[in-house]
């Protein structure tokens, strides 16, 4: 799930690439929130940064905040066993090398962000080196992004399923209800149907697209011959009101719950 956080307008949006034979960067963030980049950009804190992933994915596949800037390598995190058989680190041989630590704000599997989509929106070449995203090209990602979000709200027990591999298999269950939720979206908005939270009025554009969607019937009754109407049986939710719908089994009614919050 996306962290929400105030957006400066100083702020600078990046984009990196990541080679999974080089550091196996999906491996290590289903471990860490946190991952540690040599300093081959120059970020403030409080950046925002997508990773482009490499062959075979070629997508923008997360978005990370800029924590911390010019840590020597001796005091990074130690990722050594995600890295290739071939390859190490460059502060390995100069504990002084300078990285930047990056924290993990959310993912997306969504094909959207592609690079044949990427390249047909404005972006030039194969992402390499570090380079800064803005204007057209930057409003795509970010609204693609926000949207394919996953809601892990939606799992019951989260916390028995987010360790490792397991953390994949959920995401891919539930990742075939990204075009429903567009519709409801499409349909309803983004603004909460119990508390009227809108995420783009209340943190800028970070906020654009975000928000829960809600099954009202649950998806664990849902049988193989269910035909979902992504109008009538989804409603868009923040992420605490979403919580609070499913705090008994089945969840409550989004009017019951409105009644109950004074809203």
């Amino acid at each position: 799930m996306m962290k929400q956080y105030s957006l400066k307008e100083t702020n600078t949006y990046w984009l990196i690439s990541s080679n999974d034979n080089i550091f196996r960067l999906e491996d290590y963030l289903a471990d860490n929130k946190y991952v540690d980049w040599q300093a081959s950009f120059s970020p403030k804190k409080g950046d925002v940064v997508f990773i482009y992933r490499t062959k075979p994915a070629r997508r923008i596949c997360y978005m990370m905040e800029v924590s911390e800037i010019n840590i020597p390598y001796k005091n990074t995190i130690n990722d050594i066993n995600y890295w290739g058989e071939k390859h190490t680190p460059k502060g390995a041989t100069n504990p002084e090398e300078l990285y930047h630590r990056l924290k993990l704000l959310g993912r997306t599997t969504s094909q959207s962000l592609h690079i044949t989509e990427l390249q047909k929106r404005g972006m030039k070449g194969v992402p390499q080196g570090p380079r800064k995203l803005y204007g057209s090209l930057l409003e795509y990602v970010l609204d693609v992004f926000m949207v394919s979000q996953t809601d892990y709200d939606e799992i019951p027990n989260p916390e028995t399923v987010f360790e490792g591999a397991k953390r994949e298999i959920v995401v891919n269950r539930y990742e075939r209800n990204r075009e429903a939720r567009e519709k409801c979206i499409a349909a309803h908005g983004c603004k909460c149907a119990v508390c009227g939270m809108n995420f783009e009025e209340v943190y800028g554009p970070i906020g654009r697209g975000y928000i829960h969607v809600h099954h009202k019937v649950p998806l664990s009754s849902i049988g193989k011959e269910y035909e979902l109407d992504p109008i009538k049986d989804l409603v868009p939710v923040c992420p605490n009101c979403h919580a609070m719908l499913h705090r008994k089994d089945p969840p409550y009614d989004v009017d019951d719950l409105k009644e109950l919050g004074k809203f």
